[in-house]
């Protein structure tokens, strides 16, 4: 009993230590890594107004997205449900808002840690792959910002445990469970429909009977079709509103450039691309020669997120891709060290420990940069003060003020359209406005500044570091507005 005991301690720690940089970087970096962005402030206007009026909806876009002062179903609704429960216990705050995203960031890495294990049979390994998870850049920031995607990404983890269980017993309800959190995550998220792809390829590819393999995907598609069932019922008398914003969400996407050239621009990044192909190119040669269900899943997952990550276009989605980097590093470096000889073990820790490197270096770099002048309290209380109470406020600003300044002095806010939309729509948020607070123009940049030319009666730049520095204008009477 004693020796049990001692085993689930020892467990325990070697998580506690694998996530210690998380929990460091986290708490250095908590309102700094990523800024306040944008998004964090539309999602909780819309879990907001489902609490107090029961319709997911937001009015910070005015009317330059359809219908989303009505019904904002642009989104699964399972984010803005978790949300709203989540505010209404803990406050609408920004540190209350990241804090859920916080909470699912250790429950993601508790999850893989036990993903790990199952892997590679040892805890030794799985403390590993959960330290090398941990002080990844796109996890960090994933688990700091108020996005769906951590939820999503928390429930596919889950997933992909279960899955990996059942591919090892007889027990079908595992697929019926395994289905149930991949269902959970695409109500998350859209994004998650890369977990049910993984699955079904890991189960035709698994030992099992090809009959069982049918009734396999059977098991597990059945509460992942529930799950679009229920989804389409919570937009079908809103399907012309959701067809609309998702044509202008797919337009937006069409518009920008993929997060990976973004990056590529990058010299760390650029090094840390190419030595994960490499990553990539010797664990393929690997499981050639090992064919066994855990390298099939591992390969599958790391192809399939990848190419998700390229053509999704957003920053945020390289999370689906860094469980998989880890894993696989981490298997090559065990297959090496219990196989390879002196040559081929010194290449792979001299790989794992550049990529380490470069993922931690990236970070701390951040940590350099966001000191203790920036300050998200100081510079919103700037911004306040220098907004008259009862004013309209256009924000076009990040970091984003907008989870601090709601409900204060009677202020009310509109954002920035985040996809193409008409002018004359946009031109009647800034006829409404009071006030613009810019640093970034991020729609119809030549006809803003153009507008802000002809029509503000005085500016002031808030701010004195490039991260934290926004400029504050103040707008004529509309009855003395031109353009």
């Amino acid at each position: 009993m004693a020796q049990k005991w001692q085993e689930k301690i020892k467990i325990v720690l070697l998580f506690l230590l694998a996530i210690t940089p998380f929990l460091i970087f986290s708490s250095l970096l908590y309102l700094k890594d990523p800024l306040p962005w944008p998004d964090e402030g539309i999602f909780l206007d819309i879990a907001n107004n489902f609490s107090t009026k029961g319709t997911f909806s937001t009015i910070l876009f005015k009317d330059t997205i359809p219908g989303m002062s009505q019904y904002a179903v642009w989104q699964p609704p399972m984010y803005s449900y978790f949300l709203s429960i989540w505010t209404n216990t803990f406050g609408t705050s920004i540190i209350a808002v990241r804090a859920l995203s916080l909470l699912l960031g250790i429950f993601s890495l508790a999850v893989f840690f036990l993903i790990a294990k199952h892997i590679f049979n040892t805890y030794y390994y799985a403390t590993l792959a959960t330290l090398l998870l941990s002080i990844d850049p796109n996890f960090n920031q994933s688990s700091r910002i108020g996005r769906m995607d951590i939820l999503a990404f928390f429930f596919i983890l889950c997933s992909f445990l279960i899955i990996l269980n059942a591919l090892n017993s007889t027990n079908k309800k595992l697929y019926l469970c395994s289905g149930i959190f991949c269902s959970l995550a695409i109500l998350s998220h859209v994004i998650a429909l890369l977990a049910p792809a993984i699955i079904a390829l890991s189960i035709l590819l698994s030992s099992i009977k090809f009959r069982e393999k049918v009734n396999a995907i059977l098991f597990f598609s059945l509460p992942v079709a529930l799950g679009f069932v229920i989804w389409f019922l919570t937009i079908i008398k809103t399907l012309n509103i959701f067809i609309a914003q998702m044509q202008m969400h797919l337009a937006k996407k069409a518009a920008v450039k993929s997060w990976v050239l973004h990056r590529w621009g990058d010299g760390q990044w650029q090094i840390l691309i190419i030595l994960c192909l490499i990553a990539l190119f010797i664990f393929a040669l690997h499981v050639y020669k090992n064919r066994s269900l855990k390298n099939y899943f591992l390969l599958a997952g790391f192809i399939i997120s990848a190419t998700t990550v390229i053509f999704s276009k957003e920053q945020w989605y390289f999370l689906y891709f860094q469980p998989f980097l880890a894993l696989i590093l981490i298997s090559l470096l065990k297959n090496a060290k219990e196989e390879s000889g002196i040559i081929k073990q010194t290449g792979i820790y001299t790989l794992l420990l550049i990529i380490a490197f470069i993922s931690f270096n990236i970070i701390f770099s951040k940590m350099i940069i966001y000191n203790s002048n920036f300050n998200f309290a100081s510079f919103t209380k700037n911004i306040s003060e220098n907004i008259e109470p009862n004013s309209t406020v256009f924000l076009s600003v990040i970091p984003d003020p907008y989870l601090a300044l709601r409900g204060k002095n009677g202020l009310k806010f509109y954002e920035f359209p985040p996809g193409p939309t008409q002018l004359d729509k946009y031109r009647g948020i800034l006829n409404s406005s009071d006030y613009i607070v810019l640093n970034a123009l991020f729609v119809f940049p030549d006809y803003t500044e153009q507008y802000l030319e002809k029509n503000s009666l005085s500016s002031k730049i808030i701010g004195e570091y490039s991260g934290y520095k926004t400029k504050i204008f103040k707008l004529k009477p509309p009855n003395q507005r031109g353009f």
